[in-house]
């Protein structure tokens, strides 16, 4: 058991599903070994929605129902990925992620708080982190997945035409 012993921890999973898997297989190992309650709350919209809409202006964005119930069913997705040996809970993020974590850190519950580096870097939620005196691991951002071609032989150089 570490030196300090966490008793809540919460798994904010935003950003693309390899960081959300990263931060989930992390929050998982140690509420595990710290025998804590994991607490796994989502944000409603996904990071490259939001950066679609702002790239490509015209593009259609689904109402803020589909994005909610997409949430929810990634939310029940990850909650069946931990172990029965782990109390958890979902949590959906309300449409101002930093007033809802806001009020969640004001109450006191949670002594951990585990997401990827992206979303620890918000000043905004910084500040909060830092008054609550809550604890924050950043995940980094795993490695980019091997494209079908980096995985096949390398290249090999043409040979020369004969003349």
């Amino acid at each position: 058991m570490s030196a300090t012993a966490f008793h809540n921890v919460l798994a904010v999973l935003d950003g693309e599903p390899d960081e959300q898997q990263a931060v989930l297989e992390r929050a998982i190992e140690l509420a595990q070994v710290e025998h804590a309650r994991l607490t796994l709350a989502k944000t409603r919209e996904s990071a490259w929605l939001a950066q679609c809409a702002c790239v490509f202006p015209l593009a259609v964005v689904p109402p803020a129902g589909d994005c909610e119930e997409h949430a929810l069913d990634a939310l029940a997705r990850c909650a069946e990925l931990v172990p029965q040996s782990v109390s958890v809970t979902t949590l959906l993020l309300g449409a101002d992620v930093h007033a809802a974590l806001a009020a969640l850190l004001r109450e006191g519950a949670f002594d951990l708080l585990v997401s990827g580096e992206a979303f620890l870097h918000r000043s905004r939620l910084r500040r909060a982190l830092h008054r609550a005196g809550i604890c924050t691991l950043a995940i980094a951002r795993p490695p980019a997945s091997r494209s079908p071609r980096a995985s096949a032989a390398p290249l090999q150089r043409r040979p020369a035409p004969q003349t």
